[in-house]
């Protein structure tokens, strides 16, 4: 269950949120940066490294209060196919712009099945003779309806006031504003070396003034309009979402407890409840 923010409340909250904006994903960069310098030598290689490990990274720790069972995820958005959740491991290489979740990217831009011999160039200099092979997400979906477009932050929820959710992994897609979850156990187990082995994600449904939705779009295109929008559907457009995008992702503050926003209608919702079904 979600419960809109009051506006009074929005200035004070906003500034107390962990967010995967344009500061948020330069966190995220930092975060992977700090993951890579122990197994890179460089500045440079290091800088190449975040270039080609991820299109677009977005990085969170799970348990920063249990170093002893930390990991660094990162949510990657895809190109055209596949959105993927990654476990980062030290000097790995996520395969990018050669691997789109866990299959190959072509030349034409559209993915196929993994070579037999899979391995990649390093790619940490213009010219290399080595080759590595990929490490793979532990979470995928794509492109498609009942998929979405770009995948948001996601987080393990650490907190206290949901405790259904207590080892579990949520995050959404952006512009479909779809939310998922998955046991944090099955990524890791996922984490196993193997391109096939993927973790199961559930959907969850978003309940908001007395009524069950599938995703946040029709959530904010409503709030949309009642705070003032003009046109008939949400701004923006993707290709799974259509005309419009719900812009809804997943944040947390520091107890770790879950918040909505969606830039669309400019709204922080708090999640103040959840049953499992």
């Amino acid at each position: 269950m979600v419960k809109q923010l009051p506006e009074s409340m929005l200035k004070e909250a906003s500034g107390k949120l962990y967010s995967d904006t344009s500061s948020g994903r330069e966190e995220g960069r930092q975060a992977l940066l700090l993951a890579a310098m122990e197994s890179t030598e460089t500045r440079d290689q290091i800088l190449k490294v975040l270039v080609e490990v991820h299109k677009n990274p977005q990085a969170q720790p799970t348990n920063a209060n249990d170093p002893a069972n930390n990991r660094l995820v990162v949510n990657s958005v895809g190109l055209h196919t596949w959105e993927s959740v990654y476990i980062v491991r030290k000097g790995a290489n996520y395969g990018y712009p050669l691997r789109e979740g866990n299959e190959m990217l072509k030349n034409d831009n559209k993915t196929t099945a993994l070579p037999a011999v899979d391995k990649i160039p390093v790619q940490v200099s213009d010219v290399t003779n080595e080759t590595v092979v990929p490490v793979y997400p532990v979470i995928k979906y794509g492109h498609v309806p009942g998929g979405g477009d770009a995948i948001g932050a996601g987080f393990l929820y650490n907190g206290k006031a949901l405790p259904v959710l207590r080892g579990k992994y949520i995050f959404t897609d952006i512009t479909t504003g779809r939310v998922w979850y998955a046991d944090y156990k099955d990524m890791l187990a996922a984490d196993d070396g193997k391109p096939e082995t993927l973790a199961a994600i559930h959907e969850v449904k978003i309940s908001w003034n007395g009524k069950l939705y599938d995703t946040m779009f029709p959530i904010a295109e409503a709030v949309y309009q009642a705070r003032g929008g003009k046109a008939p559907h949400l701004p923006g457009r993707g290709t799974v979402s259509g005309d419009g995008r719900a812009d809804a992702r997943l944040t947390i503050d520091g107890a770790g407890e879950l918040y909505m926003y969606s830039k669309t209608d400019g709204v922080i919702r708090a999640v103040v409840g959840a049953t499992a079904r």
